[in-house]
Formats: structure tokens, C-alpha cells, sequence
């Protein structure tokens, strides 16, 4: 192209595309014109719908900030501490069916509603119950309504939170800050607890893991016992009442009308044998599980953990009423429970004091026996005082404050609880093992030696008699040659 024609073309086309960007630019000018007229001015007066906290149209209500909250152990695991054998099937935490089997948590303000599934349970369901407590205080039995289990319902109780003090409310109001509470909720052995979470009043919880680590400092103990058929229930007993006086964390393995050992009934699993397993069982054949080598559901082989707890420091074996009743002969008696100590020891609580009580006509001699020859220092033997003024509660008070707390962790109050108690050592304990037996020698090395200080005299008369009779001997000797 003839190099003339080639810059006409490329001017012409410079200019189409200078002329293209101002009207572009005019265009634009006049649309901002525009948006600003239609813009209303600024007022000092206030509109009556409520301005949004948001800019975007679309923004979602759940990320508004609500009332309440919703706790649960897997999204607040540092404000609930759990008591006995619990586990865990998604994000439902189920109790099993031993006795007094609780949970404790951290709650904040004056709303309280506790969420908990009904159990897997065939048709319609009446009278299932749990109990709750807050702040150390009564029980308070709360029941279900009828419902059919195959729907698997889930429902709601709200928990009264006791009104507090004024100074402490007025503080609270004036400073923003919501009071802690102590909730305790117990299951009940045939309906056993499925808790879904806790709803409580809004806030931002500080705590971290000191409330969980003051609770783990709580002496935990294991309360192990057949008690008779016509026995009353656990919460009514002085064993019971006690601990929860002295606020233990105090699980309970105990049957009703169960031998100890597995003679009473072959075709039923004696309590040494369902100790082993997460929920007690009944009948013949016994559960899948039992007949297995090594069951799902056995406690200390488990292929699914139990809700990780506390293990308790102290253990105490109360056993044989039963086993009494059906007249058991000691010997087997003697042998069932020196399996079980020895389980105990080498298997489920190795690091455990262990307290095996002896009641007056119980198996008193086979107890010790198997007690001594377990060899164990952490294994005691402690007399129960069936006269000692003021009964059952009298006695595990002091036998406690006595005997276990002493060894719990020392920032725990035992004295202030305690009071007088335990100054009253009078249980009547010996200890068996190694230390035991030291004590005995001593003891018997003692009395030796404080016969013969009392009876300086008299021995050294007849030493002097003997002194005597060999002089006369040794002369008699010597004459004689």
C-alpha cells in the first residue's frame, strides 16, 4: 500500500476512536448527574423503620446475634464433667444403666433448658424420669410425657435457677456479667439419660479448662455392691446422701438381689463378672456381647471408648449379701473375690486405693484371708461399726473423711466438709499387705517386750535361781574328781 494511503487510514481510525471516548465520558458524567438527584439529602430526623445492621440485602439471620446458646459436650467440652460410664453415638451422650450414672456442668445466667432424647425403647413409654440439681442443692425429679418410642422424640425441660442474693444480682446487672451455676443431672437406671445439650443465656465464656481442672481435683470413687432384693433404692441410702454431702464424684456399681460371685445362678453373670461391662444385664442366654472373647461393649477392651472421665482414685467393695443369703460357701466366696481384687488391680483401676468393707457375720474370715493374700499395699480392709451412734450415715462419713479424703488431692476442703469427722478414727481398720504385716510384728514385738520390761523382776530372780543351780552343779563336778 502506497505509504500516503497507509497514514490516511490509520489517522481516520485514531479519530473515530478519540471522538468514541469523550462522548463515552459525557455519558457517564450525566448517569452520576443523575444517581445524585435521585440520592435523598441527609436529615436529622429519624426514619421510622429501624436501619438494618447490615449492608447487603441478602445477608442471612443466622449470623445475627441470638438470646440464648446452645451448649453441648462436644462444642463446650470444658464446662461438662461426667460421673460413671457414659458414650457417645454421634452427638448423643447416653448414660448407662448403673446407678447414680451423672453429669456436671458449668451453666451461666437465669435460662436453662436442658435437651435430652427419649432411649431406645419399644412402643409407648410412661414414667421416665431423671433428676436435677443446681448448685449442690435437692433433687428435683423430672418426668416425660407418654410417648412412643419408635419415634424417637426429643424433648426439653426448663431448669429453675434459684433467684440469687441481691448484691450479687445488682453487681451482675450493673456490670453485664452473668452469675455461674453448678447443674447436675443423674439418669435413671431403667430409662438411662440420653442428653442432647443445655440452652442457656448468651455470653462469651472465658473459663477455659480452670473449671474442668478444679473439677477433676474432686476425690472420684467407685462404690461397688450386691445389695439385697428388698433393699431401698440407692438415692435413699446413707452412702448416697453422704457423698453427695461431701460433693464427691461418686459412681455406683450396685445390683439388687444379684450375687457377688457366679454360684448363686449359673444361667446369670454374678456382679464380679457385669463390673466389666458398660450397663448391667439380666437373664438367660446372656447379652451377644458377654459371649464373646472380648465384647464391644466390655469397659476396659472397648473398640468405641467410653466419654473420657475422671477414673476414679479411690475404689471401695462393699459385696456378699447376697452370696449370704444363698447361703454360698465361703470358700467360693474367698475365690470369687480374689479374682476380682486381682482384676481390679492389674487390669481396671491400677492406680486405685482399694477399700474392701467387712461386716460383722459376712464372710468375715474368707475376706480378710483373700484381702492378705493379694499382697497388695493399696488394697485395705476396713470393719463397718454396726453400733456406732447414729447409724449408717454417722459411719461412712467418718470412714470417708477418715480414710479417703485424707489422700485426696490437698487443695481439696476435706476439713472444712468434714468438720469433726475426721477426727473420729474409731472405723476399725486394719490394712492388709506389706505395711499390715510390718504393723503386726511390730506390734507382736511390742507386746513381747513389754511383758518382760513388766516382769523385770520375776526374771531376774529366776536368773539368779539358774546362776545358782549351775554353781551347785560345777561343784559338785569338781569334787566328784
Amino acid at each position: 500500500m502506497n505509504p500516503v494511503k497507509r497514514f490516511a487510514v490509520l489517522f481516520f481510525f485514531a479519530v473515530v476512536l478519540f471522538c468514541g471516548s469523550v462522548i463515552a465520558a459525557e455519558d457517564a458524567k450525566e448517569a452520576i448527574e443523575d444517581v445524585s438527584k435521585e440520592t435523598p439529602k441527609e436529615t436529622t430526623e429519624k426514619s421510622e423503620e429501624p436501619e438494618k445492621p447490615f449492608l447487603n440485602a441478602n445477608f442471612r439471620d443466622i449470623y445475627l446475634v441470638k438470646d440464648e446458646a446452645f451448649i453441648t459436650p462436644r462444642t463446650h467440652s470444658h464446662l461438662f464433667s461426667f460421673t460413671g460410664r457414659w458414650m457417645r453415638r454421634r452427638n448423643i451422650y447416653q448414660a448407662s444403666s448403673w446407678p447414680g450414672t451423672s453429669v456436671t456442668a458449668l451453666i451461666y445466667g437465669q435460662t436453662c433448658r436442658v435437651k435430652v432424647k427419649a432411649p431406645v425403647k419399644e412402643g409407648i413409654v410412661e414414667g421416665h424420669y431423671f433428676l436435677a440439681s443446681v448448685d449442690n442443692g435437692p433433687q428435683l425429679l423430672l418426668t416425660l410425657p407418654a410417648y412412643n418410642a419408635s419415634e424417637n422424640p426429643i424433648f426439653e425441660f426448663n431448669i429453675e435457677i434459684p433467684e440469687p442474693d441481691e448484691a450479687v444480682s445488682g453487681a451482675a446487672k450493673t456490670s453485664n456479667v452473668h452469675i455461674p451455676h453448678i447443674l447436675e443431672l443423674t439418669s435413671e437406671p431403667n430409662y438411662p439419660l440420653n442428653l442432647v445439650g443445655i440452652t442457656l443465656d448468651n455470653t462469651i465464656i472465658h473459663q477455659g479448662r480452670e473449671w474442668l481442672q478444679r473439677q477433676n481435683k474432686i476425690p472420684a470413687i467407685e462404690y461397688i455392691s450386691d445389695k439385697l432384693a428388698d433393699a431401698p433404692a440407692l438415692n435413699t441410702t446413707a452412702v448416697y446422701h453422704v457423698a453427695r454431702e461431701l460433693r464427691l464424684r461418686q459412681e455406683y456399681i450396685v445390683t439388687h438381689g444379684k450375687c457377688f460371685s457366679p454360684e448363686c445362678k449359673r444361667s446369670e453373670a454374678g456382679l464380679a463378672e457385669q463390673y466389666n461391662f458398660l450397663s448391667p444385664f439380666d437373664g438367660n442366654p446372656r447379652p451377644q456381647d458377654a459371649r464373646e472373647p472380648m465384647p464391644s461393649k466390655y469397659v476396659f477392651h472397648r473398640d468405641d471408648p467410653l466419654v473420657q472421665g475422671k477414673e476414679p482414685e479411690f475404689v471401695v467393695v462393699d459385696v456378699g449379701d447376697n452370696d449370704l443369703a444363698h447361703d454360698i460357701d465361703g470358700f467360693e466366696f474367698m475365690e470369687s473375690l480374689q479374682t476380682f481384687l486381682g482384676n481390679l488391680i492389674v487390669n481396671a483401676r491400677p492406680n486405685a486405693e482399694i477399700f474392701v468393707l467387712v461386716r460383722a457375720g459376712r464372710y468375715v474370715t474368707e475376706t480378710e484371708d483373700a484381702i492378705v493374700s493379694m499382697r497388695y499395699p493399696h488394697l485395705h480392709a476396713v470393719k463397718y461399726d454396726e453400733r456406732r451412734a447414729g447409724g449408717d450415715s454417722v459411719w461412712y462419713k467418718s470412714f470417708y473423711c477418715s480414710y479417703i479424703l485424707p489422700l485426696a488431692d490437698p487443695s481439696y476442703p476435706y476439713r472444712e466438709l468434714c468438720g469433726t469427722a475426721y477426727e473420729q478414727l474409731s472405723v476399725g481398720s486394719h490394712v492388709a499387705g506389706s505395711l499390715g504385716k510390718t504393723v503386726l510384728v511390730l506390734l507382736v514385738l511390742g507386746g513381747i517386750f513389754g511383758t518382760l520390761f513388766s516382769r523385770r523382776r520375776q526374771l531376774v530372780a529366776y536368773l539368779g535361781e539358774l546362776r545358782g543351780y549351775a554353781s551347785v552343779a560345777n561343784t559338785d563336778k569338781e569334787a566328784g574328781q
